[in-house]
């Protein structure tokens, strides 16, 4: 049987299983890189670690890219780190060819500021890493979302979270956002700004409260829910208060650090890690790893 899909404008024919578009995109990936799926008449790459797409058959993808998130800050009431950054573009024109995909690792939580997590590209299309958390007395980072400020003691400042970078190249939209700030308050009462999210801006500190992680974006329509944390990506990771130091914050849905009873950003989502406190490095958590997705029509 032979069709006409109005809403894709492809010819298909039924092989048995399923429509599949006629002279349609084919590609190969790289043995080791991640995993190919099908669902719903798409054939889905997803690159967990660094490899090559092989394009045999050009045409239009669905091309995503998340970045590793930032490692949340260190020492005393730190910010959370920012998560990685992220490009979406819809209907991409890829042509024949072999390219290179790169998957950046989450950024360490060191006793100081932690680290930006690594960029993600396809090909020359590239995300940039998560900003790490803010330390005590301390900006977040700049990066692809920025991360939380660290808390202040002295009642004087208030330290700002660190802002989203990167350019959106054309056919992608770009999803970042800052980080938020910790606050001036006293010593007994001090805590530290969430790390910007995909989906929304890292929560500011108030008082004891740290901020919240900015949320995650829910790609659930576009590449299921196998994926990510149920279809989430790049969620920002709690900032920590003096007052719970103890606690750990669930980060929102998409990677953010205190998802798992763990500081740490969820591997392959480029959410950010959990702010620390305190002398014990151990309290903080290291920013996801990243992924890149394509998908296409069979």
């Amino acid at each position: 049987m032979i069709r006409f899909n109005s809403t894709s404008n492809r010819l298909e024919v039924y092989n048995g299983t399923v429509w599949q578009s006629v002279g349609g995109v084919s590609a190969t990936q790289s043995a080791g890189s991640g995993t190919t799926t099908t669902s719903g008449g798409y054939k889905i790459h997803a690159f967990t670690s660094t490899g090559t797409l092989n394009v045999i058959n050009g045409g239009y993808m669905d091309v995503l890219i998340v970045a590793g998130g930032g490692g949340g800050g260190g020492g005393t009431n730190s910010g959370g780190g920012g998560a990685g950054g992220v490009l979406l573009a819809q209907d991409l024109s890829i042509g024949d060819g072999p390219y290179n995909i790169t998957v950046g690792d989450g950024g360490a939580a060191p006793y100081a500021n932690g680290t930006n997590g690594s960029s993600s590209s396809f090909d020359t299309y590239s995300a940039n890493g998560g900003g790490g958390g803010g330390e005590y007395r301390s900006n977040g980072l700049t990066g692809g979302n920025g991360g939380g400020a660290g808390a202040d003691d002295r009642n004087t400042n208030r330290y700002g979270g660190g802002v989203t970078t990167g350019s959106t190249p054309s056919g992608f939209t770009k999803y970042g956002y800052s980080g938020g700030g910790g606050i001036n308050g006293t010593s007994s009462n001090r805590a530290g700004g969430g790390g910007g999210g995909a989906g929304g801006a890292g929560g500011q500190a108030n008082g004891s409260t740290a901020g919240s992680g900015g949320a995650g974006i829910d790609l659930s329509a576009i590449f299921g829910t196998t994926l990510g944390e149920s279809g989430y990506f790049a969620s920002g990771g709690h900032g920590q208060s003096r007052q719970n130091a103890s606690s750990i914050y669930a980060g929102p849905v998409g990677g953010g650090g205190g998802n798992v009873s763990s500081r740490a950003g969820l591997p392959n989502t480029g959410g950010g890690g959990h702010g620390g406190y305190m002398d014990d490095p151990t309290n903080t958590g290291v920013g996801g790893s990243g992924i890149v997705i394509i998908r296409y029509l069979l």
